[in-house]
Order: structure tokens, then sequence, then C-alpha cells
């Protein structure tokens, strides 16, 4: 029986050279991948690349809790299920992507047009996502918080001795959520294409005067802000948007300003009038 190494080298080699012409004529990326996105109507289309590499959403986080909420579901999904791959972030609802492992690939040779097949995952790494916030937030008992948190993966070799993100102790083979024995930090790990991934964050700071100063799994971090804002989602979503808001409202001014602006001016060539010029 062949090992997962040979079937993953089996499959990149199908990649190298056509089988129908031996030519290595490829371009840098698969075929267009379409995928309908599972939360609304969207259609996702991709161009993966055919190299392996780790994909990155920068500023993911940024938006704090409900962001990590959002992102920590898709997490969850792939380190409980090694044959579902997180995909990508959908652009219209912002919900989480996922889709199975064997999911079809296709590669058109530039020379004669014979299309490859393969899984995706044996050559796609699954998106992990990138950011950093801060949370200020003095409420009465329970809800007394004030943290800065950024990310931070380790991602190693399947071959590289792995070890606690937290304390640096050395870690066992594990998939999933695994609780370290010398600090008994939670840890989420899940392997892709020869590589493994341990999705955290550093958070510094205190919530209810517990100060935290570490490395912390997103899961964790997720369940650390959970209880303190519980019910504060559409609150946040909503302060996460003035930002956009602010966007949109000096666009509608600056519009009407404009607008007003070239109104005058030409009234002003109408009535043969030539604004007055500074000296």
């Amino acid at each position: 029986m062949a090992s997962d190494g040979d079937r993953l080298e089996s499959s990149r080699a199908s990649l190298r050279t056509c089988q129908r012409c031996d030519s290595s004529n490829y371009a840098d990326h698969f075929d267009t991948l379409r995928v309908p996105c599972t939360h609304c109507t969207h259609t996702l289309e991709l161009d993966l690349p055919t190299a392996v590499e780790s994909r990155h959403r920068e500023g993911a986080l940024d938006l704090g809790f409900s962001a990590l909420s959002t992102w920590i579901r898709g997490i969850t999904a792939v380190a409980a299920s090694p044959d579902t791959l997180l995909l990508e972030e959908c652009p219209k609802c912002s919900n989480l992507v996922t889709v199975s492992d064997t999911t079809p690939l296709q590669l058109t040779c530039q020379s004669c047009g014979a299309v490859a097949t393969v899984p995706i995952g044996d050559h796609v790494i699954d998106l992990i996502p990138e950011g950093r916030f801060s949370l200020q937030m003095r409420m009465g008992p329970g809800r007394y918080l004030d943290i800065r948190t950024e990310t931070e993966h380790r991602i190693l070799g399947l071959d590289d001795d792995a070890v606690c993100p937290a304390c640096e102790a050395p870690l066992p083979v594990f998939e999933g959520e695994h609780r370290c024995g010398s600090c008994g930090s939670t840890i989420v790990a899940w392997s892709r294409c020869g590589r493994r991934f341990f999705p955290g964050m550093v958070i510094k700071g205190h919530i209810n005067r517990q100060p935290l100063d570490g490395w912390y799994a997103l899961s964790e971090v997720h369940r650390l802000l959970e209880e303190p804002l519980r019910g504060m989602e559409p609150l946040m979503d909503f302060f996460s948007q003035i930002p956009k808001i602010i966007a949109g409202m000096f666009l509608l001014v600056f519009g009407a300003v404009a607008g007003l602006f070239w109104a005058v001016l030409g009234a002003g060539a109408a009535d043969g009038v030539n604004p007055p010029l500074r000296a």
C-alpha cells in the first residue's frame, strides 16, 4: 500500500510533465476554480497557485472578536476533520468557505490542451488569518478587560521537532486540539502538504484583572473573550463598521460639494461671467 508521502509525490509529479505530450508548459496557477459559498448565493472564482505555499489573509482579525469567531469556526472544522480544507473568505458575506480535500483541481497544458486533474488537498494549503486588535471595556463585574493582540502562527515541516508555542516544551505529534503537558496550554494543530500549523496570537493585558502575557491558540483566545463579550457582538459589529460609515459619509459630502462647485461654475460660464482670479 502506498504511503501518504508516495501519494503526494505521485500527484505532484503529474503536474511536472504533461502525460500526453511530455511538455512542462504549464501556467503558475491552476485553472479557475469555481466554488459556491454555502452561506450565501455568491460563487467564488479562485486562481490557486501550483506552487505549494502558505496562504494568509492579511488584516482578517483586525475587526476583533466578531471576525475571530468566524475564523475559529473554520479553523475548528479543519482541525477536527483532516479531510476538510479552509479555502477562502467569501467577499460577499465574510463567512469562510471550506471544501473537501478531494475537490478536483484542473491544470491545462499550454502546449497540447490536455487537462490534468488532482485533489486540492495535495496542492493547496489552508487559508489562515493575520491581524491584530485591541479591546478596552469597563462595564462592571465580569466585563473588565484591556488587551492587545497580534497573530503569531507557528508553521513547521512535518519532520521538524515541534515545541509548545507558549512554553517551548517538546510536543508529541497530534492533530486537532491538544493540552501541553508542561504548561497546560491548549494548542490546535493540523497538517497539510508536508507542513504543520499551530494558529495562535500573542496577548498582552488583562481580563477581569487576570494578567495575560504570552502565546495562546486562536481557540483559547476565543474562549477567554467569549464570556466577557457575550451579547456584545451586535454592538461590536456596529463599531467595526464605523470606519466604513465615515468613509461613505466623506465621499457623499465631497461629492455634493464638488457637484455644487461645478454647478456654480457652469452657471457662471452660461451667464458669460468668469469667476474672479486671485492676484
